[in-house]
């Protein structure tokens, strides 16, 4: 599943976590996925996002290993892709 966000794409992993992410909600105001995605989006280094809906934080990834994704009831884990022309 995908999420636009031009010139990227999310791919979506629901219910997925990653477990290198550092927490962006300490310093700004990310308490939604919209919100959680769009700061990923506008940073080059950020290459996803781990967003738990039971505590509204927000995660950024400088790297994503897909084998590293766990299992995470309360997280969606967002992969930062680059859209097609198509």
């Amino acid at each position: 599943m995908f999420d636009i966000g031009y010139p990227y794409a999310y791919q979506k992993f629901p219910y997925r976590s990653h477990p290198f992410g550092q927490n962006v909600s300490i310093w700004e105001q990310n308490d939604s996925i919209e919100e959680c995605k769009r700061w990923c989006l506008v940073r080059s280094f950020c290459q996803g996002v781990d967003f738990d809906v039971s505590t509204s934080t927000c995660y950024y990834l400088r790297e994503v290993h897909e084998d590293l994704l766990e299992e995470a009831y309360t997280v969606v884990h967002f992969r930062k892709t680059k859209c097609s022309r198509n």
